[in-house]
């Protein structure tokens, strides 16, 4: 069965229709076949992408348990640097339906990512470790802030620009993105060495909170003055900015108190309740969608979800690992396989030496 696609331009934007032809496959031995299907080729990806994840890791052994760099390797292989070279491959596991499957499934891994790892993290850990949690995590937001803005005018001004199309400001709000580190990533890489208990590891993940604090209020100063400038009604870019207010003030003052609530109903020593923690879910999907809503990124209402759920038992502890293991077992290999598919070393050789003097000069 051939994928039929079509392409339309309405608005300016381009819209991809394909035929809807079920989500899973009647079988091979009734003249179809499995791969053109949803539920068959997500399934075919998770399982090679797992493969691949296990024998990097299998290799990598001696020097250490690093799942995610194991899993990263597995996704650049599976893209189009390595295997992605064949056309063939291509065509089959990453036609246009495929896609669309993985990145939705990669966006709802990365919103339990931000909120599983932000839900476990203590506040008032910087308070403990003291003023050198604050002194690294400025350092850590404005060097790469500096060299980052030093790099978007070195590559505008003296390298010839960067791709056609794209203007010379769209490098600053490259180098505001990439001068944030996410959390999350750094609790991944400890949680792997084992240090999250340690002297250095607490001062590295106090040192991190300190610096995403900094990142996201220069992100949403960001975002509001580029609202303001694009919006010619300001009193709808005043009403954006309080719509945005009212969502936090919504999570800390009434999601918050909802799960006090379930703690305070669950008995000690007790595991959390399948109901709650449908509730809780139910509860991150809808901070995400008012996020989108309110013009952040969706993973926004999940890191405030994750900073005011209660940190002490059974909902800290239950919610990592109720829902730990289906989202790094399940939902981990299709975001490793959306890095891996945008990601094509194969690019370098094309583009001579500027991609080098980019990465040297940032």
């Amino acid at each position: 069965m051939a994928n039929i696609t079509h392409t339309y331009n309405y608005g300016g934007v381009d819209w991809i229709c394909e035929r809807w032809v079920g989500a899973s496959s009647m079988g091979i031995g009734r003249g179809e076949n499995p791969i053109n299907f949803a539920l068959p080729l997500l399934l075919l990806q998770i399982s090679v992408v797992s493969l691949f994840s296990a024998f990097f890791q299998f290799l990598l052994r001696p020097f250490g348990k690093f799942a995610f760099l194991t899993q990263i390797v597995a996704g650049i292989c599976l893209g189009p640097s390595v295997i992605g070279r064949n056309k063939q491959y291509m065509s089959t596991f990453f036609y246009t339906r495929s896609v669309f499957i993985i990145e939705s499934y990669e966006a709802i891994c990365f919103l339990f990512i931000c909120y599983i790892t932000t839900c476990q993290v203590d506040t008032r850990m910087i308070k403990r470790v003291g003023k050198l949690a604050f002194i690294n995590g400025i350092l850590l937001f404005l060097i790469p802030f500096v060299w980052g803005q030093f790099a978007a005018i070195l590559i505008s001004r003296k390298l010839g620009g960067g791709p056609v199309g794209v203007p010379p400001a769209e490098f600053h709000h490259v180098a505001i993105v990439e001068s944030t580190m996410f959390f999350q990533v750094g609790y991944g890489v400890l949680s792997s060495l084992k240090m999250l208990n340690t002297e250095p590891g607490r001062l590295a993940l106090a040192s991190m909170m300190v610096h995403d604090c900094l990142s996201w209020s220069f992100f949403m100063l960001n975002i509001a003055i580029k609202i303001n400038v694009t919006l010619p009604d300001k009193n709808r870019a005043i009403l954006l900015s309080a719509s945005q207010m009212l969502m936090i003030v919504s999570i800390v003052y009434v999601f918050r108190p909802m799960m006090q609530w379930m703690m305070k109903r669950t008995p000690e020593g007790h595991s959390l309740k399948a109901s709650y923690l449908s509730v809780v879910c139910v509860l991150l999907f809808i901070c995400a969608l008012w996020a989108e809503f309110v013009g952040l990124p969706y993973f926004f209402g999940a890191v405030v979800l994750g900073l005011a759920t209660p940190k002490r038992p059974p909902l800290g502890t239950g919610l990592s690992d109720k829902m730990g293991c289906f989202v790094w077992s399940v939902l981990m290999p299709c975001y490793i396989i959306g890095i891996g598919y945008n990601i094509n070393l194969s690019l370098f050789s094309s583009l001579g030496l500027r991609p080098f003097h980019s990465c040297l000069s940032s």
